[in-house]
């Protein structure tokens, strides 16, 4: 079994780490025509960015991550995504509380933006219906 382990292991550090590059690449060339336009000198074009990046972040650790940890034994997947993830979750909140100010958005906005980001999938929903730039 720990042969097993370790040839996992090693295995994970090549096939995984690639089709795991090869998804990410795939998710950026679709989703790299929205990106490229947001206005990143605007507090909502910075919380539609690290939205993007954590709800990135938090489907890597559902879906990768975490079954590398309980399917695997490799915990160590869950500390790097983890980190990751739970600093631009804050980065996250933080960025939504300026543009709630800077647009204006009303308190049913607020509290929808905030909640859509603990559901897989959430973020990238609520900027393509909910989030557009309304001050130039």
């Amino acid at each position: 079994m720990v042969a097993f382990k370790t040839n996992l292991r090693e295995g994970l550090n090549t096939s995984m780490v690639s089709q795991f590059l090869k998804g990410i690449s795939l998710v950026l060339k679709n989703e790299f025509a929205n990106i490229a336009g947001m206005n990143l000198h605007s507090h909502l074009g910075r919380f539609r960015l690290v939205a993007f990046l954590e709800g990135l972040s938090f489907l890597v650790l559902l879906f990768i991550a975490m079954p590398l940890k309980y399917g695997f034994d490799f915990p160590e997947a869950v500390r790097m995504v983890g980190m990751a993830h739970g600093v631009l979750f804050v980065a996250y909140l933080l960025l939504l509380v300026l543009a709630k100010v800077d647009q204006n958005w009303n308190l049913s906005l607020l509290v929808r933006s905030g909640l859509v980001s603990i559901l897989p999938f959430g973020t990238f929903y609520a900027d393509k219906h909910w989030w557009k730039e309304s001050k130039a």
